[in-house]
């Protein structure tokens, strides 16, 4: 699922993520931060629309998205396959969407990439390292300095378990389709226990610069398996 950002067009599975990376920056463990009562997760699925995301967000939010963007952006949205794209065209709206509902549908959007529900220790781990922020400050995380959105998918390898990693692509997390196949989170795991974290964040930022990428990282997507053609999208 990707949910774009007008104008800033960044795919909201990036942007979601984004703030994750800070979580392993310079440790493997997040340190978890109290939020009001936890929503359910967003329930995502292939023949979601944006009429159905948003008649699961607290009625505040609901109201708020629908003043930020234009009538006939906002009626197209709602009427959109959300596993394809919604498209908000407004940034401010992205300022709508409150920390504790961002949480549940990083939940609901990494459920869907599964294939399916997340463990409980998996879902807690999401609310404990996303914490209070809410859906623009991780936009202005993605969109700020440092290795992008190819390298904030590093946050979900300590989250997931090693059969939830298994089942989520790189390809699904680019395009929205969970069955797009190629490397998955399990690959870049197995990466990760072979160079220093950030040196990966870099390596994966680089993707589409092969000559810049860390020899030692080259030599692990080899012992991974993991082909820098396939990590590009």
């Amino acid at each position: 699922m990707r949910l774009c950002l007008r104008p800033l067009a960044v795919p909201a599975i990036a942007v979601i993520l984004a703030v994750l990376l800070a979580a392993c920056g310079s440790a493997a463990t997040a340190t978890p931060t109290p939020v009001p009562t936890p929503m359910p997760p967003i329930r995502i699925d292939a023949g979601t629309t944006g009429r159905d995301v948003v008649a699961q967000l607290p009625p505040d939010e609901a109201d708020c998205l629908r003043r930020q963007m234009e009538p006939e952006a906002y009626e197209a949205m709602l009427n959109a396959p959300a596993a394809s794209g919604l498209e908000f065209n407004s940034s401010g709206a992205a300022g709508c969407i409150g920390g504790n509902t961002s949480i549940a549908l990083v939940t609901g959007v990494i459920a869907y990439q599964a294939g399916g529900d997340l463990s409980v220790e998996t879902r807690n781990c999401i609310r404990g390292t996303l914490g209070a922020l809410n859906l623009q400050q991780l936009l202005g995380a993605m969109t700020g300095p440092g290795p992008g959105s190819a390298g904030s998918v590093l946050g979900l390898l300590f989250c997931l378990s090693d059969d939830e990693a298994a089942r989520i692509s790189l390809a699904g997390l680019r395009t929205g389709d969970p069955d797009a196949g190629g490397p998955t989170l399990a690959d870049i795991r197995c990466v990760s226990q072979r160079v220093d974290i950030n040196t990966l964040a870099f390596a994966l930022s680089q993707i589409d610069n092969p000559s810049r990428i860390p020899a030692t990282v080259q030599l692990a997507f080899q012992e991974c398996g993991v082909r820098v053609d396939d990590l590009r999208g």
